[in-house]
């Protein structure tokens, strides 16, 4: 097995036990089987398969969507509690 495979292979199981690990802190079982589905599926259908393939802009584009769609979730439950 190359180091490529598994590099990809421990960022997925990376991803899986952050998710699990939140899914701990928010007594939810919901959003772990979440991210093991959506981590097993990229890690088949994008680098195994290679049938899906985002350019870079599009990836951090999206990447930045997230950022900020989290830290308005973070202000918001901030200002709540102050």
């Amino acid at each position: 097995m190359k180091l490529e495979r598994i590099v990809q292979i421990h960022v997925a199981a990376l991803a899986i036990l952050g998710a699990v690990l939140l899914g701990m802190g928010q007594r939810s079982s919901l959003l772990p089987l979440l991210a093991v589905f959506a981590a097993i599926t990229s890690v088949i259908f994008t680098d195994m398969l290679h049938w899906f393939h985002l350019n870079r802009f599009v990836a951090n584009v999206a990447a930045l969507l997230a950022l900020f769609f989290s830290l308005n979730e973070l202000f918001e439950s901030h200002a709540r509690s102050c």
